[in-house]
């Protein structure tokens, strides 16, 4: 099956009787391989079976291949980059006043001065055809390197436009120059070295906007058109990029594989580097710890961004001043917040890389799984990078963290910044209320701006200068100013002279601030086609809906969004749903646009708070949540294994708390067992987090707090503390007795674990004689298929071997496995599982060989189910290896070489 994505048509095209292009074919090779580079325009073909670079076509050919990549990338739901370098040529004008028709020129054009329609690619007409039938591509852009290909710009304005926001779709046109010639394929050769080294301006990305700014040919003006789906705009929408910006600083941060990288490019489109933050550089060269708090809209976010973009603050900032920054939001945990800041250190500190090895190498995994996870991967790599220089790390938000998580993130932040052994590790956190009193830290208090840095920024967000002083002083006099301000500048231009005045007046008199920023975000939300009931309705209100639910924050996977969307009658498809971002524009920020791995979010908290309480268009974020809990059931199905895609990690991360939040406690447990992640400790550490709110809620004796405390006490095991495990099982199991009775599953369940974790703390014994008194009880409540009791069934016979009866083991599985493959299926990891320990079993019974087969037949199997890199997967591949070394060894009469050999040396049983 075709996958959506970026599909790119080159096309150089050299009309023999308009003579020849010294340029072609060589700029139209050069274009397409750029456009098809995995590192640069990230395109495949825009043909499914060949490639995508069309030299000297004839009008037939033109004609049919250009049909063909539109049909290819309706078909598949792709953004399409078509491009043309070549001959181009306006047709007659009709008449005083008339419009000239623009013409691509195919090789077989035998009057280039008079093209006309059989002969050459009138660009509008085609165009419209084109997408009116095609019209679920999820973006164009028209890229035209030839004379007078302005004109096409306008020709697509003209007849193009209405199909496009008929179908809500987005494209950008890039012309090499107005109505006059084209020179020497130079708008190609520059925009080809935009695309390998990027661009002057300071974003992530190289758009369409900042090739038309960046190029410059002597004769030529190029000309752009963006059209979001609804409009014709200036900026253009960030999806429709052109390739990574290549001459971004080095080790900038959030870098541009990160989620967060979009918003810190939102907060500093435009920057105007607040006075405070000489102050605040000046706090954090000194303290380990300095905490920045104000309340909303005070510019909190905008300031510590500054920190890591010393090229736009004027000196202010020195360069590689920070090496991470992270915006915290609902779904971020101590575990993910780790994660993150570890992949930012590989690209901002020289190094990192070998020391996060070094640390790795220097004690066993085992031990080091235990640390805490900023131990992990923070502090601990940090000690073995040479030098003593500060590496400071910047988290914004932390009044946005969940409630489960709030505390312990921020305990295990103060803990890096004040942890003794490691000294250059400084933190800058944000948050409304004053944090945590941390020893040697430092406060910065952001309430009300001064009016010209106010002043400044909106003056270079384009508001007219006789309004921005004004305006500037106006924002200055209460709270949430930098939100105001930039409210004010994404809205000034729609208004009217009226509304700008009443704008003044109510700015002026200042009682009711809260009220203008409802006003200012309803404007926002007008533009973007809210003020039509049928626009809201079918596009925004179904987009919105989830949004609200998920908070602030580029966390949404595209496709989940979409299918969210569509249950609400609203958009089916990512290509839709972007359609419909691109007119929220700034409202939304967007992680990876354009691609399979994007993430969206509303751009700010007050923006969740106005949605839900609307008095005319509120959103209800339950519904949104119910919504998302639906859909990922199907998009991210339950296989009890972590699967690292967006998808499985949305659902990972948010869907117990969504239940929760929507008052479904039971659910929020069940999707917290059926949704675990990567390693034991992290699991461990949810649970642990999660158990007091659950005791909090339910009491202590509540079914669903002994669950809890039984998942601790098994993930406690699971990180490799098994007489914790067991000391904890012993204490639940006297307490679900009592609540529950003897003879509940949640009870015997228990039981089960105490058996297991007996024989893990050295006594296999015991494990087997609790498992064989619990057999007939599991039988008896569950029946003899329940999957518990099959799981009972299984530990008796492992322990049955592990007492010292391979045999007797090897009979157990081998009578368990065919009531596995009915009960759960055979490509159940359960099943796989016992498959693994039957081909264990042959080998200690004395069959190698047999033990070899077997292996081999499951590793494909493990490797389908579970991925190449799962633990289980690694196992069977280490007893492949193990068996196939043995046959050798005794093949060659070796057998004996084998006594002495460490454990990692030997067959491992599942």
């Amino acid at each position: 099956m075709a996958v959506a994505g970026r599909h790119a048509l080159v096309i150089g095209a050299r009309c023999a009787a308009a003579g020849p292009l010294s340029f072609l074919p060589g700029l139209a090779e050069e274009l397409y391989e750029a456009l098809t580079d995995a590192a640069l325009g990230g395109c495949v073909s825009a043909l499914p079976d060949r490639s995508g670079l069309l030299l000297d076509p004839s009008m037939t050919q033109l004609s049919t291949t250009v049909t063909e990549a539109f049909a290819h990338a309706d078909a598949t739901a792709s953004t399409l980059l078509l491009a043309f370098v070549g001959h181009g040529q306006l047709g007659v004008d009709h008449g005083p006043g008339g419009r000239a028709d623009f013409y691509l020129l195919p090789s077989d054009c035998d009057d280039p001065e008079r093209p006309t329609g059989d002969r050459a690619w009138l660009v509008g007409t085609r165009l419209r055809e084109l997408l009116r039938v095609h019209d679920r591509i999820d973006g164009l852009v028209l890229l035209l390197d030839a004379c007078h290909s302005g004109q096409g710009a306008v020709e697509v304005a003209r007849l193009v436009s209405d199909i496009a926001m008929a179908a809500g779709r987005r494209f950008e046109v890039l012309t090499a120059t107005h109505d006059g010639p084209a020179a020497d394929g130079c708008f190609t050769r520059r925009l080809v070295d935009l695309l390998r080294h990027g661009h002057s301006g300071s974003g992530d990305w190289l758009t369409c906007a900042d090739a038309k700014r960046d190029i410059v040919c002597a004769g030529q003006v190029p000309q752009h058109l963006s059209v979001n789906g609804a409009e014709v705009v200036a900026a253009g929408d960030p999806g429709l990029w052109l390739a990574p910006n290549w001459r971004r600083p080095p080790g900038r941060v959030p870098p541009p594989a990160s989620p967060y990288a979009a918003l810190a490019e939102q907060l500093t489109t435009a920057l105007e580097v607040p006075p405070t933050v000489e102050g605040l550089v000046a706090r954090a060269r000194r303290a380990r710890w300095v905490g920045v708090h104000g309340p909303a809209g005070s510019g909190k976010s905008t300031l510590v961004t500054a920190l890591a973009r010393p090229e736009l603050a004027a000196g202010a900032v020195p360069d590689r001043f920070v090496h991470a920054v992270v915006y915290a939001d609902r779904a971020t945990t101590v575990w993910s917040l780790a994660e993150e800041l570890r992949r930012q250190l590989l690209v901002s500190v020289p190094g990192f890389h070998l020391a996060l090895a070094a640390y790795r190498g220097a004690e066993p995994d085992e031990a080091r799984q235990q640390r805490p996870p900023l131990v992990q991967f923070v502090a601990g790599p940090l000690r073995h990078l040479p030098g003593d220089d500060p590496v400071r790390l910047v988290v914004d938000g932390l009044d946005q963290l969940d409630d489960t998580v709030g505390e312990g993130v921020t305990a295990a932040l103060v803990a890096l910044a004040t942890d003794p052994d490691s000294p250059r590790v400084h933190v800058v956190v944000t948050s409304r209320e004053p944090g945590p009193d941390v020893p040697g830290g430092r406060g910065l208090a952001v309430d009300r701006p001064a009016a010209g840095p106010l002043a400044r920024y909106l003056r270079r967000r384009g508001v007219p200068d006789r309004a921005c002083d004004v305006l500037g002083e106006l924002c200055a006099r209460g709270t949430g100013a930098w939100l105001l301000a930039r409210l004010l500048a994404d809205t000034y231009r729609s208004l009217t002279e009226a509304e700008r005045d009443e704008l003044l007046v109510r700015l002026g008199l200042g009682d009711d601030r809260a009220g203008l920023l409802r006003a200012l975000i309803d404007r926002l939300l007008d533009t973007a086609g809210a003020a039509d009931p049928a626009s809201w309705t079918a596009h925004l209100l179904p987009v919105l809906t989830p949004l609200v639910a998920a908070g602030a924050g580029p966390t949404v996977p595209i496709e989940l969004l979409a299918a969210a969307a569509d249950w609400l009658d609203g958009p089916d498809q990512p290509a839709a749903v972007r359609g419909v971002l691109a007119r929220l524009d700034r409202l939304v920020v967007r992680a990876h646009p354009g691609t399979a791995r994007e993430l969206v979010g509303l751009a700010h908290p007050a923006l969740v708070d106005h949605l839900v309480g609307h008095p005319t268009r509120r959103l209800d974020p339950a519904a949104g949540r119910r919504i998302l809990l639906n859909e990922i059931e199907d998009l991210a199905p339950i296989t009890g294994i972590y699967t690292d895609n967006p998808l499985y990690r949305w659902a990972a991360g948010s869907e117990a708390e969504f239940h929760w939040q929507n008052g479904q406690v039971a659910n929020a447990l069940r999707a917290l067992r059926r949704r675990p992640l990567p390693t034991p400790r992290q699991n461990l550490d949810r649970w642990a987090a999660w158990l007091p709110r659950v005791h909090a809620l339910r009491g202590p004796d509540h079914p669903d707090t002994l669950t809890t405390r039984h998942e601790i006490a098994y993930w406690t095991g699971q990180a490799g503390d098994p007489a914790g495990a067991l000391d904890l099982l012993r204490q639940l199991l006297p307490d679900r007795e009592r609540v529950l009775g003897p003879h509940h599953p949640g009870t015997l369940n228990t039981r089960h674990e105490i058996a297991s974790w007996t024989g893990q703390t050295g006594d296999p014994a015991g494990a087997l004689d609790l498992l064989r008194r619990l057999l007939p009880d599991r039988e008896r409540v569950l029946g003899p298929h329940h999957p518990g009791t099959l799981n009972t069934r299984h530990e008796i016979a492992s322990w049955t071997g592990q007492t010292g009866d391979p045999a007797g083991a090897l009979d157990l599985f081998h009578h368990l496995l065919p009531d596995l493959e009915r009960v759960l299926g055979p490509r159940h990891p359960d099943t796989l599982t016992t498959r693994h320990n039957i081909a264990y079993w042959t080998g200690q019974t004395g069959d190698p060989a047999g033990a070899l087969d077997l292996s081999r037949r499951l590793l494909p199997d493990r490797e389908r189910v579970l991925g190449p890199h799962h633990p289980d997967t690694l196992t069977t591949r280490h007893n492949i290896a193990y068996w196939a070394r043995r046959i050798e060894e005794e093949q060659a009469g070796r057998a004996g070489d084998r006594e002495g050999r460490d454990d990692a040396d030997q067959a491992s049983e599942a």
